[in-house]
């Protein structure tokens, strides 16, 4: 079994109107049907040891290859779901699945029905507020569009496409937004929600340091984004080295990572 290793952030949210509470977050991205026995149990061990508040997912559980089975991701994600509230978001994956059912067949909804049957709450460009002490938590799931996903071509995204989908973000909550591709970073900051989760580029294939990497999956070289936190104006985009691979499954100097957050709202 690869290396795993759980990443501890802070992150502190100042918002005088707030009652001060402590909120803990779990973030997990790209498991890519690593999802073997001890795999599973390893993940989840850690996840118990957490402790969380919430358990926040960034898509990307499966690989979208026609005739691949999803029944690993299930697997994982219905053994996560008998423990917590999963709230689930999508990565390029599961669009592609969803989006190409004549080349993918019912692989999508394969994934979908039955975790949705377990509990878990599927996020596709809409939000959820859920109450954690006295503080409301607003999730965000965003399911970019695939011209965004373009490995040849780079498109910075208008943050009008986030306005649309779900407002501005609220001062009266804590706003949480689930973004699976970083290449749009500085869309989410401006859009302004107090953490930004993300995974995608798997730490990059070979970790440099400083939030550097070898490669991205848009074929980028050394990315500046592929793994680690950003903090712009109070504004934290955290990206997560995911917990799997496809494609190229090496991983130098890049194990693969679950992301514990401790929210303060002071």
């Amino acid at each position: 079994m690869k290396e795993l290793i759980q990443t501890n952030y802070t992150v502190r949210i100042s918002r005088p109107a707030l009652q001060r509470q402590k909120i803990r977050t779990v973030f997990l991205t790209d498991l890519h049907n690593a999802a073997e026995p001890e795999e599973i149990r390893a993940v989840i061990d850690k996840i118990d040891a957490a402790s969380p508040d919430l358990v926040l997912c960034g898509g990307d559980m499966f690989i979208a290859q026609p005739g691949r089975s999803v029944e690993p991701a299930v697997r994982f994600m219905k053994e996560l779901a008998q423990r917590y509230t999963v709230w689930c978001g999508t990565g390029n994956h599961e669009y592609r699945a969803k989006i190409y059912p004549d080349q993918y067949d019912v692989m999508y909804g394969n994934y979908r029905y039955p975790l949705e049957e377990a509990g878990v709450i599927f996020l596709e460009n809409k939000s959820a507020a859920v109450k954690c002490g006295d503080v409301t938590v607003r999730i965000c799931g965003f399911d970019m569009p695939r011209r965004y996903y373009s490995r040849f071509h780079r498109e910075r995204m208008p943050v009008s496409i986030l306005n649309s989908r779900f407002g501005r973000p609220d001062p009266g909550e804590v706003t949480i937004l689930l973004a699976h591709n970083p290449s749009q970073i500085y869309a989410y900051l401006k859009w302004g929600a107090d953490i930004t989760y993300c995974g995608h580029y798997h730490g990059g294939v070979i970790q440099l340091g400083g939030g550097r990497s070898l490669i991205g999956p848009d074929f980028r070289l050394f990315p500046r984004n592929a793994h680690g936190m950003t903090v712009i104006k109070h504004r934290h985009v955290i990206i997560s080295a995911g917990l799997g691979e496809h494609t190229v499954s090496t991983r130098i100097n890049n194990p693969r990572e679950l992301v514990v957050t401790d929210i303060l709202v002071e």
